[in-house]
């Protein structure tokens, strides 16, 4: 017969014997190797919004941006715009289900994805997707958490909009603060639907920026320069 000993606590915040912890055990963990969470836009056909689905996310509404990671949702978002990219992101069509298949750096390898996994080119749209890295703030303004936001479709002049505007300021792109909202637009049959808004707030303070920084570089697997 086995004894279970119960030798843990059930707590929301960490007590004070694991306080100040080094971090043992994660040496060699680096931001490469954690998940990134992608932030989403809730649409009405989003399967998050959905109570039948095995998805949904309780409390999510249309216009919601919610963590794919964590399942937390936001009616706004203060982000740090990091890095920015492009890739070939492929979506189950809506008439298969639709869905989320996965986002690769060229047209060639979204192709190959389809033809390694056994899965029909006809089902399938290959979409050209703007990649934003950004690092989201929490209700302080503070502890910046790296996340992804995809933008296609009609986001992709979301996405122009938001990159002239980045490059209008004589810093790093990451130097100032962004709300990241959503506003309604309608389709030619008139169905709505959700798009990105995003409205500079201001500019990161010293520590908000060094901490930004060094987060950039360490997504790149570097050390930044002025640190010895």
């Amino acid at each position: 017969m086995t004894k279970s000993i119960v030798s843990f606590e059930s707590a929301d915040t960490l007590p004070a014997h694991l306080l100040g912890g080094a971090g043992l055990g994660n040496e060699n963990v680096s931001a490469s190797d954690m998940a990134i969470p992608a932030l989403k836009l809730a649409q009405a056909m989003s399967p998050e919004v959905k109570k039948s689905d095995a998805k949904y996310l309780k409390g999510l509404e249309v216009g919601h941006i919610f963590n794919t990671l964590t399942g937390d949702f936001f009616d706004t978002m203060f982000v740090l715009n990091l890095k920015f990219e492009t890739g070939f992101t492929i979506f189950k069509k809506r008439t298969e289900g639709g869905g989320f298949e996965g986002n690769h750096s060229s047209l060639d390898a979204a192709n190959q994805h389809l033809a390694d996994n056994g899965l029909n080119v006809d089902s399938h749209d290959i979409v050209e997707t703007a990649i934003h890295t950004v690092a989201y703030l929490d209700e302080a303004g503070q502890n910046p958490t790296v996340a992804l936001i995809y933008m296609s479709g009609a986001n992709k002049k979301v996405s122009d909009a938001w990159n002239t505007a980045l490059a209008s300021y004589e810093c790093d792109r990451f130097g100032t603060v962004w709300a990241l909202e959503s506003v309604e637009e309608t389709n030619r049959k008139g169905q709505g639907y959700q798009v990105f808004k995003a409205s500079n707030k201001g500019v990161a303070d010293a520590a908000l920026y060094a901490e930004a920084k060094a987060t950039y570089f360490a997504m790149k697997g570097l050390v930044e320069p002025t640190i010895h």
